[in-house]
C-alpha cells in the first residue's frame, strides 16, 4: 500500500489501482500485459513513480518495472 497525491495506491496479482483517501473513486493506474508473470509488490516514491515487482511466482528473482503517474 502506497499513498500519494490524495490517493491510496495498492496491487492485486494483475494490476495496480488507485482510490481517494475515503475510499470512493476507484481507478485502475496501470494493468500491465504480464506474459505469464504476477505482480507480487508495488510502491509510488515521492516522485510519482510506480514500482512494480513482477515474477513467474512468488519466490523467483523478480523482475522491476517503472511507470511515472500523472499528479
Amino acid at each position: 500500500l502506497s499513498y500519494y497525491n490524495g490517493r491510496f495506491y495498492y496491487n492485486t496479482n494483475k494490476a495496480v489501482y488507485s482510490v481517494d483517501i475515503n475510499g470512493k473513486n476507484l481507478k485502475t493506474a496501470c494493468k500491465p500485459k504480464l506474459y505469464g508473470y504476477s505482480i507480487y509488490g508495488s510502491y509510488v516514491n515521492s516522485d510519482g513513480k510506480l514500482l512494480m515487482k513482477f515474477s513467474k511466482y512468488e519466490d523467483d528473482v523478480p523482475v522491476y518495472k517503472k511507470k511515472n503517474l500523472k499528479k
